[in-house]
């Protein structure tokens, strides 16, 4: 995986003239690594609409090193529903500006930002990022850190006619459906932390999870038997397995721990949690009528390569 991103940053790095290059790349101990978000503004780097065709292929092969085929298409879809956004309030992509004349609705306000040089032998990054997008890489001495991930849906389901057109998080949430019926009795109970869903995921955008941040709530995963077992093992993969083939371990299912707040009830606010050493996951739909989804893939240890860094660090001296 990091072969191809290395090959694919290159290529856009190679693609583009100088001055799209200057404002693709950043220095790696730039404070704007850590500042992601995932609401729609403008960001450092170097934004979809300032390329053409050919070299828009090219960024699109940086996100394709650093996502599986399955997220590869969620992004895409995502990243459509800016236009879907545009038409369901009424601006339309002629000004991509809402009536209240807040930030707009634009696909193509997508930024991709180089963060050092994969050329040199320190530590590089790269990320993805716009409305509902946050992807990340950092690389250190060969080794890949892919934490924060955050994917977002707004409409989170999009109809027609009584029929499902696009649903991009639907699986998130149907597995963790599925999960909390098949849990007994006493695990339910334990994994239901509250009436209340948040009305976004707890950790927000901090660049760092909050220590004080409960993670031991929910039921463990040693409790789950049966098929509650296979489904946590498939909700764990679901967010695993957003990255390329073999980039990160799957958590032991013995420590994971699965909580759950809000209504039981499809279309109504919700949330839910996955816990474990070295793996975080939150899942929220609750704004706009719980049509509105969230859902993030953190490391309290080591998001953008934290980890890696203190031995790469602890190394060097």
């Amino acid at each position: 995986m990091v072969q191809d991103l290395d090959d694919a940053v290159r290529a856009l790095r190679n693609g583009i003239d100088a001055k799209r290059r200057d404002t693709l790349s950043l220095p790696f101990d730039e404070v704007e690594r850590r500042n992601w978000f995932y609401w729609p503004a403008p960001r450092m780097g170097l934004p979809l609409g300032a390329l053409d065709g050919e070299a828009r292929q090219l960024v699109f092969r940086v996100v394709t090193a650093l996502v599986d085929t399955v997220t590869l298409a969620k992004v895409m879809t995502i990243i459509g529903l800016e236009a879907v956004l545009a038409e369901l309030e009424g601006q339309g992509l002629s000004s991509r500006r809402r009536p209240n004349q807040s930030l707009p609705r634009d696909p193509s306000a997508y930024y991709t930002t180089l963060f050092g040089d994969p050329d040199g032998d320190g530590p590089w990054g790269v990320r993805f990022e716009g409305h509902h997008v946050s992807i990340h890489a950092t690389i250190v001495n060969g080794a890949l850190a892919p934490t924060p991930l955050f994917l977002g849906a707004n409409p989170a389901v999009v109809e027609r006619g009584g029929h499902v057109v696009t649903r991009p998080l639907g699986e998130e949430e149907d597995v963790a459906r599925a999960l909390l019926d098949a849990l007994p009795g006493a695990a339910r109970r334990h994994a239901v932390i509250a009436d209340l869903a948040p009305s976004d995921i707890v950790t927000t955008n901090t660049p760092r999870v909050d220590r004080d941040l409960d993670l031991d709530q929910g039921v463990a995963g040693a409790d789950a038997r049966g098929d509650a077992a296979v489904l946590l093992e498939r909700l764990v993969d679901l967010h695993v397995q957003r990255t390329r083939a073999g980039a990160v371990a799957s958590p032991d299912l013995r420590s994971v721990r699965f909580a759950w707040a809000g209504d039981f009830e499809r279309g109504r606010p919700h949330y839910y949690r996955l816990s474990a050493p070295h793996f975080l996951v939150e899942y929220d739909n609750t704004q706009n009528d719980a049509n509105h989804a969230h859902s993030v893939w953190r490391d309290p240890e080591g998001d953008f390569g934290d980890d890696l860094l203190r031995g790469h660090h602890a190394a060097e001296h």
